[in-house]
């Protein structure tokens, strides 16, 4: 379990970004993998439905997780040629 916690505070202190956003972002495509062989597979209208309404916030959550990570991107390289 130290290795585990001392893996992923390495990860935290190389590249925060990626693991604040990406991680995030990986978890909300898995859901939207299943949202999506549920409407494929399914023939009942609640569960497509509940399937659609699933992909919609995904792709918003997406979005704006891909809105802050350009937003911390700009920041930092604001901040880098700041002092030239």
């Amino acid at each position: 379990m130290n290795k585990v916690k001392a893996t992923i505070r390495k990860m935290v202190n190389k590249d925060p970004i990626a693991v604040f956003i990406g991680i995030p972002g990986a978890i909300i495509q898995l859901l939207m993998l299943v949202a999506a062989v549920v409407l494929t597979t399914s023939e009942n209208d609640y569960a497509i439905a509940m399937s659609l309404l699933l992909l919609r916030i995904g792709m918003v959550l997406l979005g704006v997780l891909g809105v802050i990570a350009f937003g911390i991107v700009l920041l930092e390289l604001y901040y880098t040629f700041k002092d030239e």
